[in-house]
């Protein structure tokens, strides 16, 4: 039997733009993750630079899978204004301050206005690497980041060139928004900060909490209009205002962690303690990749194609971003009626609230993340007491619906149940997919052709039983087996 679908002109014109971009992107995208052609990890499939290349306007970001955190630069053509380090999980992102942070060497006069002495530190790069969990940068004035992150922190190295000032801005502005931010900061002692910030006249204005603990002793001084110094215990409130932070001459390799709550400064410590209580920006970096591992490669796909793998993983890499962790490593999250509620049994996630039964859920997800759907599922309940579902809808869920339906397609499956109880079949992208449906289970698709223009399906097999239907059940691929597919020229 040969299968053959439609799916409508609008969704199959949209996947081919973006698997055009995808193509079209990664051909020139292994300077991303440096490796041998031959040894290629999984993780080493994934280029978080995608769109940043060819003139695409958008920014990597580093994060963990489904973390609550996000941390991307800031960037104008060439030019770098600042690192932003966010919270993803925010039910309102646009109006939800982050924190920007811009290494420099050089010192504010005492004349100086901190928003004019920001921009005069606004630098040109000349590298940048990301992987999964990780995201670097040099500068041509000699500065060299580096970040990772967990799911709800991050972890920057900063090298400064020698006999320089050694120095960092944190900036607490919108400048996108032009919104008016409100920031309160305290100086714990000469190694931490601690405030909180929020827009004052958005509509459903965000509140962001963080705590920032450095490796070395340093001086603080802040200020909208002037910088002036802050001593520890001691707070500053203002609008739109700077932070410039001296860590003097004793050495130019700093370390700063970084943590940010939307409940309160006590779930910003907790999110710390819990997920970088040491100084090792190596282990960060390992876990983090580490993690990605783990959920990449609950579909292990195999080709002769290494763009048509790294177009899949990279795909994937978005797909896992998305919902977000929205507690905190205590429990703690701020529910959509805006008061903190605690998640004692399970972990809770931003939803879209829609997502009511396992039929609202992205059959991917079905498939890998048994015990994250059961969590989600339960996010989602708590979250609809609160909301309208009807008008819940945004870009991150359009863009993990899109990057769901691709993956489907690449393994052979699409989705036209409502119920989520059958896949239709179609010709698969890839010699070999094994989808690891529980620790101990696995549903291996291979196929049988001639060619690489037999596309047409024959036949299919499912556990040595010849298939008499175009559909396989998410059922029989839950218990594991295999399904072979017989491709044909017409």
């Amino acid at each position: 039997m040969v299968l053959q679908h439609w799916y409508g002109t609008n969704w199959t014109n949209n996947m081919k733009k973006i698997i055009h971009i995808l193509n079209l992107i990664i051909l020139g995208s292994l300077l991303s993750c440096d490796s041998q052609d031959n040894d290629l990890k999984i993780t080493e499939y994934v280029n978080p630079l995608i769109g940043s290349l060819h003139g695409i306007s958008c920014s990597p970001e580093a994060t963990c899978p489904f973390g609550s955190v996000r941390l991307t630069p800031h960037k104008t053509r060439d030019t770098i204004n600042a690192l932003s380090f966010y919270n993803a999980s925010s039910f309102h992102p646009q109006n939800t301050p982050d924190i920007r942070f811009l290494p420099v060497v050089t010192k504010p006069d005492t004349s100086d206005k901190p928003a004019c002495y920001v921009k005069q530190n606004n630098v040109t790069y000349n590298k940048e690497q990301a992987c999964p969990g990780y995201y670097g940068i040099t500068f041509n004035n000699g500065i060299k980041i580096e970040n990772a992150v967990t799911e709800r922190c991050a972890i920057m190295y900063f090298q400064y060139p020698n006999k320089n000032t050694h120095a960092l801005i944190l900036d607490f502005t919108s400048p996108e928004t032009c919104d008016s931010v409100m920031t309160t900061i305290w100086k714990v002692n000469n190694r931490m900060l601690e405030g909180y910030s929020k827009s004052l006249h958005s509509e459903n204005p965000e509140q962001t909490y963080f705590v920032i603990e450095f490796s070395q002793d340093c001086e603080i001084m802040v200020g909208n209009e002037t910088f002036v110094p802050l001593k520890n215990g001691e707070r500053f409130k203002a609008q739109n205002s700077y932070a410039w932070i001296d860590f003097g001459e004793k050495t130019n390799k700093i370390l700063a962690k970084t943590s940010i709550s939307a409940a309160n400064i006590e779930g910003a410590n907790s999110n710390l303690a819990k997920e970088i209580s040491h100084w090792s920006f190596d282990k960060v970096e390992r876990d983090a990749k580490q993690a990605w591992k783990k959920e990449l490669q609950k579909i292990k796909v195999k080709s002769s194609s290494k763009e048509q793998q790294m177009a899949f993983y990279t795909s994937m890499y978005y797909a896992l971003q998305t919902p977000a962790i929205s507690s905190d490593a205590n429990g703690n999250y701020k529910g959509p009626d805006g008061e903190i509620h605690s998640a004692i049994h399970h972990t809770h996630y931003l939803v879209n609230p829609n997502w009511q039964s396992l039929q609202d859920v992205p059959l991917v997800f079905i498939m890998t993340q048994k015990k994250r759907v059961r969590d989600i599922l339960k996010s989602s309940q708590y979250d609809a007491r609160f909301v309208d579902k009807t008008a819940h809808t945004d870009t991150l869920t359009d863009i993990l619906a899109t990057n769901c339906q691709y993956i489907l397609s690449a393994i052979g499956f699409y989705d036209t149940d409502d119920t989520n109880s059958q896949l239709q079949l179609g010709t698969p992208s890839f010699e070999k997919i094994v989808i690891r449906t529980a620790p101990d289970k696995r549903f291996v698709i291979t196929t049988s052709k001639e060619s690489d223009n037999h596309i047409y399906i024959n036949e299919v097999w499912l556990n040595r039983n010849k298939l008499e239907r175009s559909w396989v059940s998410i059922e029989e691929i839950m218990k594991g087996g295999k399904l072979n597919f017989t491709l044909i020229n017409k």
